[in-house]
């Protein structure tokens, strides 16, 4: 008996990922995918993953030292796509690469490795918190100026952290999410793996 595949069944696109941005990705046979939520352990295990890919060697020369540069977030909205998808591209090492989608919007590659990383979804919503928080006015311009920018503009945070809770753990930003608004369902992105 085979197991079925993974299929992409929702878009998801917002003030701050669109998940279309996937179908220019060109799969090689040893990228890693991490796959968390937000405020997961994202950059956490990026880390360790560019330490065992390098093996206390130095990054290539030609690269940013900054892991966001080395691993790419595809669907985030914020730089071209042409721009991540070529610099991915040109990359000789071991390439891996995050998201922050659920398994249900995320293209599935057999050839690829995924490493999935979970947190407890209180955990998450505390760590957004303190992340919204502290968005500037000159963040949320840029935010809701970007040219392509799907829906409706990216809302000011709450300043009362109870109010932030109550809209976060209750309201879903996607039709199929029961919670994670304004950004992503967390709980979703677990339960879709």
């Amino acid at each position: 008996m085979t197991a079925e595949l993974p299929q992409v069944i929702h878009t998801y696109q917002n003030h701050t990922l669109d998940s279309t941005r996937w179908q220019g990705y060109q799969p090689r046979t040893d990228d890693i995918i991490i796959t968390t939520s937000y405020k997961s352990g994202t950059n956490w295990m990026q880390e360790i993953v560019r330490q065992l890919i390098f093996c206390g060697q130095p990054v290539p020369a030609s690269a940013d030292l900054s892991v966001s540069h080395i691993s790419p977030w595809i669907e985030h909205t914020g730089p071209p796509i042409e721009d991540v998808l070529n610099k991915l591209n040109a990359q000789q090492h071991r390439r891996f690469l995050k998201t922050h989608l659920a398994l249900d919007g995320l293209p599935f590659f057999t050839q690829v490795k995924y490493i999935v990383v979970g947190r407890d979804a209180r955990d998450v919503a505390m760590s957004m918190w303190n992340h919204y928080s502290n968005h500037t006015p000159d963040f949320y311009t840029f935010i809701n100026e970007l040219p392509d920018r799907v829906g409706g503009p990216f809302p000011v945070c709450p300043t009362d952290i109870h109010a932030f809770w109550r809209e976060w753990i209750s309201t879903g930003s996607f039709e199929w999410e029961l919670e994670g608004s304004p950004f992503w369902g967390t709980m979703h992105n677990v339960k879709s793996g």
